[in-house]
């Protein structure tokens, strides 16, 4: 995965000069770290899978995952979370899934990745507001594609429990991340200064 990220990046070295170099190494730099962010993304679905399941309602998970979306959001911008999101949910998909699974993940995730960033350039909402968003956004993007590959509207009786898990989830990872934004904006700072 970092091999993929980086080999995006192999053009990256080729500049001249000092100016080049310093921009070329904080572009090297931006890469590692989203690698970092994307394995991390992927370890927590993995281990968020082998969790058993809370209640007996299909599609009710924590959302670790976005945790680490919502942390590049806050610290690193829209591109980059959106760079973390969706190579995520690719690498997943292509290692752990199939392609019903991607269709699934990929509604939800892109549907909560939009939605965060209006919410967030909205501007009245903490993370845990935008997380809440994330959250409720992912489960109706993931029941509009079950909806419409299943041909079925019947479905939609899941999305209330599945809004509640959303909002519930929302609150615990947007505080989460909340936190982790605090405690890590001058180390973040501090990576890319140098």
């Amino acid at each position: 995965m970092g091999a993929a990220l980086f080999g995006v990046a192999g053009g990256l070295v080729k500049g001249k000069g000092k100016g080049a170099s310093m921009i070329n190494r904080m572009k090297l730099k931006r890469v590692a770290l989203l690698s970092v962010l994307v394995a991390l993304a992927m370890v927590l679905s993995y281990l968020e899978a082998l969790i058993p399941p809370i209640v007996a309602i299909p599609g009710v998970k924590l959302g670790l995952a976005n945790s680490v979306t919502l942390f590049a959001l806050y610290s690193l911008g829209v591109f980059d979370s959106c760079t973390v999101s969706l190579l995520r949910v690719l690498l997943s998909a292509l290692l752990f899934g199939n392609a019903v699974g991607l269709a699934y993940s990929a509604s939800g995730a892109v549907l909560s990745l939009v939605m965060m960033i209006l919410t967030k350039r909205i501007g009245i909402f903490s993370s845990i507001g935008v997380s809440i968003v994330g959250g409720v956004s992912h489960n109706i993007g993931q029941v509009l594609c079950a909806m419409a590959i299943m041909e079925t509207a019947g479905l939609i009786t899941y999305l209330a429990p599945l809004l509640i898990s959303g909002m519930i989830a929302g609150v615990a990872i947007g505080a989460i991340c909340g936190l982790l934004v605090r405690k890590t904006e001058r180390t973040v700072k501090a990576y890319f200064k140098n």
